[in-house]
């Protein structure tokens, strides 16, 4: 599919450059107002009223760090240099044979850069268990969606995946995932150590082969002291009992009014109708009524006990400010990872209020240098008060979201609709992050090519880049982009 530039993405012209394989989950293909659609008119849903009132989540989520087995974390101390990938959103559902299509697409992709990158592990930004998470701890779907990924790129099979939190996988049973997450496969083909996800939020450092355990270690001073990499939970950060404050008060009216009418139902259907009308697509609201729509209807997917409590969430970020006092304390590279995007051009969730005005300030205030995210399907970057903000959700799992029209992002610098991951390397004084897209169009940045299941060529592309330098004085600048 050809990878659209923000400033030519409207969404009809997309839409018809887009093959009809790589659209996945046709019904979804359309953008988000379609998605919300299929939400509120074919899903059985929950009925947990927006402020949470009448089904009280029944446990509280762990708010400290978890304790992996150390068999599954990458080594610490490995190298003066460390190297990453980074995806989201790409555990294709079983029953779409399309989707597993691009999955598989992305996984030859990610081999072949990984042959020449040789990266220490994966950073998965969520979504890995489309469409409604794990039931157990012993759920197929644990081994089936790493072993689809393994089989077209065994280079990957050996590496951890530093994995967060998405809203699909928070459908589901969060508990076993977590106790999952945190031990080692027993039957782990060529010995992987896939899918490392030990707590709701937690942290883990890298400080290279100079650092003996005590502050910098070997590391110059000026220079810094590695990376620290916090995991955060956004599926308690936008869903959690009182999150819904943070929505425009009369939109989420309107939205109220919507989900309390029975699904596929002809007063839900009109309700709809007549709250769209009422919020049209605006320069402050590019996506009109359906943002919100969206996110209430997702969180309302989700069991209560997946949504954490108030608390849970508000513990969450008194620790991440810790975890970003503590990174800059030691001068590392400080990268914040979680599911849903702070600012999106994406026409399938656009900007999410909740993280702008209780996640993004922390972030600022905190000195991180990237937040890494997913949940939109499509390759973004933006850059909002020191923090460079990725979307990288483009993994194959589901559909393509179209992209909003330019002058609806503006703080959005450089959008693809294509398939694609990122690939990171840092070492004490660079950080230098490339998105890769996979697409049918040739282009500058070319790395090779790979086969689709029809035997059809994509061109991996390095599309578009980042590199932060830190000064001696300890200052970080951009260099290149």
């Amino acid at each position: 599919m050809a990878s659209a530039s923000l400033a030519s993405a409207g969404s009809a012209p997309l839409l018809r450059r887009m093959h009809r394989r790589d659209r996945c989950a046709l019904p979804l293909a359309l953008g988000f107002a379609l998605f919300a659609l299929h939400v509120l008119l074919s899903e059985t849903e929950t009925t947990t009223p927006l402020d949470g009132r009448a089904h009280a989540p029944g446990g509280r989520a762990r708010a400290a760090a978890g304790a992996p087995a150390p068999s599954l974390l990458p080594d610490a101390r490995a190298g003066d240099e460390l190297r990453f990938f980074v995806i989201g959103d790409w555990g294709a559902p079983r029953e779409r044979t399309e989707c597993k299509a691009t999955q598989r697409l992305v996984a030859r992709a990610m081999e072949l850069v990984a042959r020449r990158a040789g990266p220490a592990f994966v950073l998965s930004l969520g979504d890995a268990f489309y469409l409604n998470g794990v039931r157990s701890e012993h759920d197929g779907r644990l081994d089936e969606v790493f072993d689809e990924t393994f089989a077209h790129a065994p280079s990957l099979a050996a590496l951890p995946w530093l994995s967060v939190l998405g809203n699909h996988d928070c459908r589901g049973n969060v508990s076993a995932l977590l106790r999952a997450g945190s031990r080692p496969r027993a039957d782990a083909p060529g010995g992987s150590r896939a899918f490392v996800l030990p707590a709701r939020h937690w942290a883990w450092a890298w400080r290279g082969a100079g650092d003996a355990g005590g502050g910098n270690g070997g590391h110059d001073a000026g220079r810094g002291g590695g990376a620290r990499f916090a995991f955060v939970d956004t599926c308690s950060l936008v869903c959690a009992p009182g999150a819904e404050a943070f929505e425009e008060p009369s939109v989420l009216a309107d939205v109220e009014r919507v989900l309390r009418e029975p699904a596929r139902s002809a007063a839900r259907r009109a309700a709809l109708a007549a709250a769209e009308a009422r919020w049209p697509p605006s320069a402050s609201r590019p996506l009109g009524l359906n943002a919100t729509l969206g996110r209430q209807s997702e969180c309302r997917r989700m069991p209560a006990r997946s949504r954490a409590a108030p608390r849970a969430r508000d513990e969450q970020l008194a620790w991440l400010s810790e975890q970003l006092r503590a990174a800059r304390a030691a001068r590392a590279w400080s990268i914040v990872a979680g599911h849903s995007p702070i600012r999106s051009a994406g026409a399938g969730h656009g900007d999410y209020p909740q993280l702008l005005r209780a996640l993004a300030p922390r972030l600022q205030a905190g000195g991180a240098h990237l937040y890494l995210a997913g949940d939109e399907h499509s390759l973004q970057h933006a850059h909002e008060r020191g923090v460079h903000l990725l979307v990288l959700g483009a993994g194959g799992g589901l559909n393509l979201h179209p992209l909003q029209p330019a002058a609806r992002a503006p703080r959005v610098r450089w959008a693809a609709a294509a398939l694609g991951f990122a690939s990171v390397r840092l070492s004490a004084s660079r950080l230098a992050l490339s998105v890769y897209t996979v697409s049918r169009s040739d282009g500058a940045g070319s790395v090779g090519r790979v086969l689709d299941d029809a035997g059809e060529p994509h061109t991996v592309r390095a599309a578009h880049g980042l590199v932060l330098e830190r000064r001696a004085d300890g200052s970080v600048e951009e260099v290149w982009r």
